[in-house]
């Protein structure tokens, strides 16, 4: 895959130019097809050059960091004077040489237009014993600008801020752009506010923020009894759009063989599914369809009004809560209003052009031979030393476990043409590098992943004399063999770490491939999701295990383009994105969600980009959004509250999601079967 990174690294590839400065100010830097000339200490005039092309600009605040402590938003005005789109990246962070912390942004500048372009500020968690955290738990998003995630950086200290620059069709004579040096936006109020300074009640019988009035909004509850009849109406019995097969194949495209399940092809260069009746199929899907998400209350009841419905009280992790979506879906329906709802789900799939029901997604939307899904399983995991979400492939309870499973979910849908496919476990712990092997070395012989360790250090070696040579140790028995100080690791001992590492992983992914064709022969294994620490190098060995046994690689990917990432494969296998999603805190919902952007029109384009960029990548053949409903405002059980749903908390679409789900539907395989 390509890879693009905005870091000093490839910054540095480029062969940058420092314009001259004013005194105090460190000056800009530039590289690629533009060039750089300074306005003002505060505005930077930018020459593009050609056609087509890329270019980048480096603010650099190592020596004096940019204090944005009091702003909820890191922002440049850029105003495009040419009469093309331009495509910009933004990308700031506050460390001062690894960047694992870092907000991004990407916006569509349009000829003529000047904007303000804004990335939300992510920071870390409040303590424990704040006022906050004791009442809302780890929330992901506060009124007044407050947004945490992984990610969080220190806002005071903002040491680099790079831009880029890309374009095509460029024509005219003026070529020009300007540009403002980055500075903060919005108020940033968070900590001067307390729970205590929220209304209370905050949230109405319906789970929508009682202040404010935003499209979408219900004020009446029997808004939702009209909205269950008109969509019942108009839903009911969809077909799907014209020029596709039952399962949402490509009819106009070549037909390939029919098996009678789905499977995946390489046509021409670029990976597909291939439908059971041998339709190309590329797939276009969304997670967590047909369900809701719990908000906890206890501790909090005095933000809630009177709660009815016994049915959508209930208890995750621990904390008791109210499911206001089911709620909402039951005065919108009635007594019926689980089959009320599946039937309206499906025909909104097939209306806007969804093909696939993905991950999360409840057991009433699946395998009903109307759209097609995919299935999740999660074997019980074990932890290894510090690493607390993974499997020990070598331990008969796990083996059982993923047994169990498998066989539970063939009851229902082994033979089904309508499955796509089965994910199992969602992004594992592996760590970076030998992590696992690092963590298992230390471990006790009675575990049986330790156990295996040894085995195969007995294997290579033979005797504990050849394994205290390459270690230079002087162990008396294999079980004595445990963690090297990292001063005296040797090439040997590392490596041998590494091929514990891909034992490890081959064992576990082998073991789910055995079961699935035991149990579910003819179904597509859709790998394990893995998240951010591990593709972009950080661990290949797991990829590289993972692609001699899977049917497809499934990457969770939360950036702004597939093309930001780098994944590693051994074997030529095709990609699925399991997650993505872009949000906005708005609409009543606080938190922005992974990928923050600035509006609903932000939104859609964004969606638009990534799905049209993954189906012109011949090495994709998928991605799914996360997830079909907004997220509580006061958060589910984890603390996630984001705006990024197709339909808010009311059932509702979101017209600009849905119309951008329509074009790339009504795009993707032409584009995908003519793309060189």
């Amino acid at each position: 895959m390509r890879k693009i990174h905005l870091t000093l690294s490839i910054l540095g590839i480029l062969s940058l130019s420092a314009i001259p400065a004013a005194a105090g100010h460190t000056p800009p830097k530039s590289g690629g097809d533009l060039c750089l000339k300074e306005l003002s200490p505060e505005r930077y005039e930018v020459t593009l050059r050609g056609e087509q092309g890329e270019g980048r600009i480096l603010f650099d605040f190592q020596k004096s960091p940019l204090d944005l402590s009091d702003f909820s938003h890191m922002a440049t005005q850029l105003e495009n004077l040419t009469g093309t789109e331009l495509d910009i990246r933004l990308h700031a962070t506050s460390e001062k040489e690894k960047n694992d912390h870092y907000i991004n942004g990407r916006y569509f500048v349009a000829g003529g237009e000047d904007r303000l372009m804004r990335i939300l500020i992510n920071r870390d968690y409040f303590p424990e014993d704040h006022p906050w955290t004791k009442t809302f738990g780890r929330i992901r998003g506060l009124p007044g600008g407050h947004q945490s995630n992984w990610r969080y950086l220190d806002p005071s200290q903002m040491r680099s801020v790079e831009l880029k620059i890309s374009w095509k069709g460029l024509t005219g004579e003026i070529r020009t752009v300007h540009l403002s040096t980055p500075h903060g936006s919005g108020a940033y109020t968070t900590d001067k506010l307390t729970p205590d300074d929220l209304p209370q009640p905050l949230i109405d019988s319906m789970g929508q923020l009682i202040d404010g009035k935003w499209e979408g909004r219900v004020t009446d509850p029997d808004e939702l009894t009209a909205d269950g009849k008109r969509d019942l109406e108009k839903f009911t019995g969809q077909p799907v759009l014209k020029g596709l097969s039952e399962y949402g194949g490509w009819m106009d495209g070549p037909r390939l063989t029919a098996t009678g399940h789905f499977r995946v092809e390489k046509v021409d260069g670029k990976w597909w599914f291939v439908d059971p009746d041998g339709y190309l199929f590329w797939s276009l899907g969304v997670t967590g369809v047909g369900g809701g998400a719990m908000t906890p209350t206890s501790g909090r009841e005095h933000f809630f009004t009177k709660l009815t419905g016994a049915e959508f009280w209930r208890e995750e992790n621990f904390k008791r809560g109210y499911d206001f979506t089911l709620a909402n879906l039951h005065r919108k329906y009635g007594a019926n209003w689980r089959e009320a709802n599946q039937q309206v789900t499906f025909g909104r799939m097939r209306s806007w052009g969804l093909n696939t029901t993905g991950a999360w997604s409840v057991e009433s939307v699946l395998g009903h031979g109307m759209v097609p899904y995919t299935l999740i399983l999660h074997p019980r995991l074990q932890e290894l030393g510090k690493l607390d979400k993974i499997p020990d492939p070598f331990s008969p309870e796990f083996q059982k476990s993923l047994v169990r499973d498998v066989k539970e979910a063939a009851k229902s849908y082994a033979g089904d043409p309508w499955n796509l496919g089965v994910f199992i476990d969602n992004e594992l712990h592996w760590g970076r590098g030998i992590q696992v092997a690092r963590e298992v070395i230390g471990l006790d012989s009675s575990v049986p992943a330790k156990n295996a360790m040894i085995n195969l250090f007995k294997k290579k070696y033979g005797k504990i004399d050849s394994l205290n040579t390459a270690w230079e140790t002087n162990y008396k028995r294999f079980k004595e063999v445990g963690v090297l100080p990292k001063e005296k690791e040797t090439p040997a001992y590392l490596q041998d770490l590494a091929e514990f590492c891909d034992h490890h992983a081959d064992t576990y992914f082998s073991q789910c491939k055995a079961a699935l064709e035991e149990f579910m022969p003819g179904h597509l294994y859709l790998g394990c999701r893995f998240h951010g620490a591990i593709y972009d190098g950080k661990n290949p060995i797991v990829q590289k295990a993972a692609s001699r046994h899977v049917d497809v690689m499934s990457y969770n990917i939360y950036k702004n383009s597939i093309h930001d990432i780098e994944t590693t494969s051994e074997v030529d296998r095709p990609i699925l994105i399991g997650e993505f999603h872009f949000g906005t805190g708005s609409h009543g919902v606080w938190g922005s969600g992974l990928v923050p952007c600035d509006s609903l029109e932000d939104q859609a384009r964004l969606y638009k980009t990534y799905a049209m960029e993954a189906a012109a990548d011949p090495n994709f053949v998928g991605v799914h959004w996360f997830k079909w409903a907004d997220h509580p405002t006061t958060g589910r059980y984890d603390g996630e509250n984001y705006r990024i749903g197709f339909v808010n908390i009311v059932d509702r679409p979101y017209k600009t999601l849905t119309e951008a789900i329509r074009d790339v539907s009504s795009h993707m395989y032409p584009l995908r079967y003519s793309t060189e």
